[in-house]
């Protein structure tokens, strides 16, 4: 439509009863008009008048007016009235004082007007105690203790008011995971941050720790860093997480670019060692950032790559070079029966055992002593029920390991040396996934490993 028959705005229409407390003129467009409620700019097209009329039958204008009508009061609502000269015809509650006054010949009961007494009554109800701001604070901490998720949050103002129902802070909690998302992460993690760094600051010296993974979510790298440091205030090593960033590539420049803008102003001066695993992208990024020190900083300690890498990869390298293919037997040997309700039920009916073997991961050597155990004692009951039913196993690679293996007259003593080689490692495995700082430890724990294991092989006297 042309703009000569559009119609126009009408300042008329602003003193009318029926639209004064939202229309709006839009002051570029005399051809448009503005809702305040529903932030919405709409056309009068050649409707005009109509137009307005139209919006305001619409049902979200509708919902917009029902909360402002529901709104809540605003705190000049419930400030106390001034009193006129005139006697006040308002009736009067008598409110005992905290205090008797010091010297008074009348009653100690002080006359207010109801009013008064009221509007004081309903502005107590739109404070938040501090006992209502402690019990949100320590079920946002509860959240993250127990890695909850933030939907956990929903309803749960309505499940506590059913379950406390005599409670006035059950009455007044709230938190969604909306607002358990906003008090986490911007009120907890820079209270905490701000701590950590006031502790940091009168340290000597700290140890940074750091590890890459994916993250799924993001699809990006993500590198964890953790502060080691002799913490003042309890008399012992603390470990305490700083902060994560996101890595797109992971060469030895960018490792090193985002460990130091994960330090933030922490000094390097004060860095004392680099804790980290093994992969050589590492090594050349320890490399880069000792020959990137200033003369007057502190040389960075180093003690090599991780124990635990060294040792796992150390197992896992003479597993495969001896040939034996243990981890595939003890792989196949837990799936032939995961998920299979039937070959459960044929092998109990046919070995009258009820016990299956443990689940093996290739990336956790520490447990694999209990895995194999359980893979020994049910041995000749998975023969039996192998040769009982080989026609109607399938032709996959679960089934095929496991028939080399029964067919294998040695399995049993090489599942046996494995798990003594094992029991030797998995001691060390386990004493050193922890936090404590054990690396003063580890020189003499690697070299009684490495001579228990060359005593099998190499003779006294050399070994001496």
């Amino acid at each position: 439509m042309s703009a000569k028959f559009k119609s126009t705005f009408n300042n008329e229409w602003l003193t009318d009863s029926a639209f004064a407390s939202w229309l709006q003129a839009v002051p570029d467009d005399p051809h448009r008009a503005r809702c305040s409620l529903c932030s919405k700019t709409f056309d009068l097209s050649n409707m005009g008048r109509q137009a307005i009329v139209s919006h305001k039958s619409g049902v979200k204008h509708q919902r917009n007016s029902t909360t402002v009508t529901k709104q809540q009061p605003t705190m000049t609502q419930f400030g106390i009235v001034p009193q006129n000269d005139a006697p006040s015809e308002q009736p009067t509650v008598s409110v005992q004082p905290s205090a008797p006054p010091i010297a008074s010949s009348s009653s100690s009961t002080v006359e207010q007007p109801a009013a008064t007494v009221r509007k004081r009554s309903a502005l107590s109800s739109f404070i938040c105690s501090d006992a209502v701001t402690k019990a949100e604070v320590l079920w946002a901490l509860q959240i993250i203790a127990k890695h909850q998720s933030y939907r956990s949050c929903d309803k749960i103002r309505e499940l506590f008011q059913e379950m406390f129902s005599d409670s006035d802070i059950a009455r007044k909690f709230t938190m969604s995971h909306t607002k358990a998302s906003y008090v986490i992460v911007y009120g907890l993690a820079p209270y905490f941050r701000s701590a950590l760094d006031d502790v940091l600051k009168t340290c000597d010296a700290y140890v940074a720790c750091f590890d890459e993974a994916l993250n799924k979510v993001s699809q990006r790298g993500q590198m964890d860093i953790v502060l080691r440091f002799w913490d003042p205030s309890s008399n012992a090593v603390a470990t305490r997480y700083l902060t994560s960033v996101f890595l797109g590539h992971a060469t030895a420049a960018d490792l090193e670019q985002k460990f130091k803008e994960g330090l933030g102003s922490l000094p390097l001066t004060k860095l004392l060692q680099i804790s980290m695993d093994g992969p050589n992208v590492n090594l050349k990024f320890l490399d880069s950032m000792k020959s990137n020190l200033d003369d007057n900083q502190r040389k960075l300690i180093d003690i090599g790559s991780c124990g635990l890498h060294v040792l796992h990869g150390a197992f896992r390298t003479g597993h495969d070079k001896a040939g034996w293919a243990i981890t595939d037997f003890l792989r196949a040997i837990y799936w032939l029966f995961k998920d299979s309700p039937a070959r459960r039920a044929d092998f109990t009916a046919i070995t009258g055992s009820t016990r299956f073997a443990k689940k093996f991961c290739a990336v956790r050597w520490v447990e694999h002593v209990d895995v194999a155990l359980r893979a020994l004692e049910i041995l000749p009951h998975v023969k039996k029920y192998i040769a009982e039913n080989s026609k109607k196993l399938p032709k996959n690679t679960t089934c095929k390991n496991i028939q080399l293996a029964c067919s294998d007259a040695f399995i049993s003593a090489k599942t046996q040396f494995f798990i003594s080689v094992a029991s030797v490692t998995e001691p060390f495995l386990r004493k050193y996934q922890t936090n404590s700082p054990m690396v003063h430890f580890m020189y003499n724990d690697l070299g009684s490993c490495a001579r228990t294991l060359m005593s099998r092989f190499v003779k006294k006297e050399v070994l001496g």
